[in-house]
């Protein structure tokens, strides 16, 4: 009798053993998957910001792409003109408001290349904003015989005709071409 008691102790000692293996495999297991699913809602958090992030980059150059467009379309038509500029039908320049919503989403979105190129346009745009305006003060001067501006000449119009023009069509041909660049590349990754 001294050695029956050792069956059933082994016997427990195995089960609880056994018992207590299978608990922490199973917390283990448990564990793994939690530490899983975490990873998973972290990694879809980060797509989905990602994913919103693209898509505000990409409207943000769509804009931009259709202010340099309605920018280019006002420099094309600039004209000299005896006439009254106010009853003109050129394209008029995009308004403060807009230029000010534009540039605020090339700082917030704009890769370091758009930034430096919207720069290089923005400054052959203002270029030719200035002389219009100077151009416009000759011809109200001319009207009302105030006299006070700088009469332009021939020379002024060629000089916006065939440097300031083509200058401001390839700082937006080169805009144009970087943002295509970067949107293909997001389309492509």
């Amino acid at each position: 009798m001294p050695w029956e008691w050792v069956g059933p102790v082994v016997t427990g000692v195995v089960s609880t053993s056994g018992f207590a293996a299978t608990m922490w495999i199973s917390k283990q297991g448990r564990d793994q998957a939690e530490a899983l699913a975490r990873l998973n809602n972290l990694h879809a958090e980060r797509m989905a910001r990602e994913d919103r992030l693209q898509h505000r980059l990409s409207d943000a150059y769509i804009e931009l792409l259709e202010f340099a467009e309605r920018f280019g379309q006002w420099v094309a038509q600039l004209r000299p003109s005896t006439a009254d500029p106010a009853r003109s039908q050129q394209a008029s320049m995009p308004g403060l408001a807009e230029q000010a919503r534009v540039q605020a989403l090339v700082s917030s979105y704009g890769s370091p290349e758009v930034k430096a190129l919207a720069e290089v346009w923005l400054a052959a745009v203002k270029e030719v904003a200035a002389i219009d305006v100077d151009i416009r003060a000759t011809l109200d001067d001319r009207r009302t015989g105030a006299g006070h501006h700088v009469d332009y000449t021939i020379e002024t119009w060629n000089n916006l005709e065939y440097q300031m023009r083509p200058a401001e069509k390839e700082a937006r041909t080169r805009l144009t071409r970087q943002i295509s660049d970067e949107l293909q590349g997001v389309a492509d990754d």
